[in-house]
């Protein structure tokens, strides 16, 4: 099922250790973002984790397939695999989020987040298709060789940027097809 984005229910989580300067900008529900973090990326569970939320780096809005079984979505699926990357990024339908506007959130959150916390390590936590798209729109691939599921669970791109350029150091569970 396309999943359904109440308000109590999904939010994103922005968490900030002392020691390592470190935010964690995560995906709902916040106890499974900090737990995820927390098992994946910090070794000392005891620091304390202040909890912010934005919704910026939610997943795409699927318009009048909200709520939906993916059956119904097959039908925009098809459309899609017609068009050329090019096409496709910015193609609107049905009230669905082109890609355009789902990496445009995203770019502009990072640039924010480069301006309000210059030189910090920063570890942005979001759905695998909205990297799957950055990844795309950097001319790191295409939707060919990064198809739905490329981004495999913490999956992670490590990324340098001063809030204009973006420079990828590393990815990783990131699987390329053919």
């Amino acid at each position: 099922m396309l999943k359904k984005e109440p308000e109590k229910e999904k939010f994103f989580t922005a968490v900030q250790t002392g020691q390592n300067a470190i935010s964690l900008y995560g995906t709902s529900p916040p106890a499974n973002s900090v737990r995820n973090a927390n098992r994946y990326w910090f070794k000392q569970k005891e620091d304390k984790l202040d909890v912010q939320t934005t919704k910026i780096l939610r997943e795409r809005k699927y318009g009048k397939f909200e709520g939906k079984p993916n059956k119904e979505y097959d039908k925009v699926k098809k459309i899609l695999e017609k068009l050329t990357d090019e096409e496709r990024y910015s193609y609107k339908m049905f009230g669905i989020e082109s890609d355009k506007e789902i990496v445009e959130r995203l770019i502009n959150f990072l640039k924010e987040i480069a301006i309000s916390y210059p030189g910090k390590k920063i570890l942005v936590v979001t759905h695998g298709a909205v990297m799957r798209f950055f990844l795309i729109k950097l001319g790191v691939g295409n939707h060919r060789s990064l198809r739905p599921g490329a981004v495999k669970s913490s999956g992670f791109i490590k990324l340098q940027t001063n809030g204009t350029d973006f420079l990828i150091k590393e990815l990783s569970k990131i699987q390329f097809s053919n």
